[in-house]
């Protein structure tokens, strides 16, 4: 039997080509579907269910059905050719599916290196007191520096006096265990701040109770 002899096309076959020539492939399909269901033998209506198949883009279940028409009529010209042409747009079909989940899985390697590499160049929690040196320490960069005579002449005088007094700097003496200096920066704080005065007051009683505690142990 002659794969396309139109002698033999069942009316299912017919309809299905005209329905295809109309841009109806979904209609086509389901009418070939039928058709072969009663005839499967029947080699045109397994060809036209390939050519159905290949206008939907189902290149697998295309070639699929022109295997089955070719086991049965393997010199046929236009089966091998039809099948040539759905094999390498199945080819192409998968290696862009490939190609896209490559990306996919780039994209994901990417972030999760970049969420491990985050993870790990996390900054050390830095402690109050390490808190409080720093602190301190850019007040004692933006003090001026005094001249040497200076500084040896008020040697004696409070240690705040020659720094920005600021609460800071109080709880980073009380922190080192100078409770004496951190007293003397709150009452100066008392002075210049006469509206927190209130809460430094209140600082300066616990610290003197260190102190005093400190001293009777």
């Amino acid at each position: 039997m002659a794969v396309l002899d139109e002698s033999a096309v069942h009316s299912f076959a017919r309809e299905a080509a005209v329905l295809l020539s109309r841009g109806e492939a979904p209609a086509a399909l389901q009418v070939c579907r039928n058709g072969v269901t009663v005839h499967p033998v029947y080699l045109t209506g397994v060809f036209m269910l390939g050519r159905c198949y290949e206008a939907l883009g189902q290149y697998a279940e295309a070639a699929a059905e022109y295997r089955r028409v070719s086991a049965k009529v393997p010199g046929s010209d236009v089966v091998q050719r039809m099948l040539r042409r759905v094999e390498g747009a199945e080819r192409e079909e998968y290696e862009a599916f490939v190609a896209r989940r490559q990306q996919t899985l780039t994209v994901e390697r990417d972030g999760q290196s970049f969420e491990a590499y985050a993870a790990a160049h996390q900054p050390a929690a830095e402690s109050a007191v390490d808190f409080l040196l720093r602190q301190v320490e850019q007040v004692k960069r933006s003090a001026p520096v005094e001249p040497p005579a200076r500084q040896e002449s008020e040697r004696g005088a409070t240690r705040s006096s020659g720094k920005i007094v600021t609460p800071t700097l109080a709880e980073i003496y009380a922190s080192q265990g100078e409770y004496e200096e951190a007293m003397k920066a709150y009452r100066k704080l008392m002075t210049l701040r006469a509206a927190d005065a209130p809460r430094f007051e209140k600082r300066l009683a616990e610290l003197e109770a260190l102190a005093r505690s400190r001293g009777s142990s």
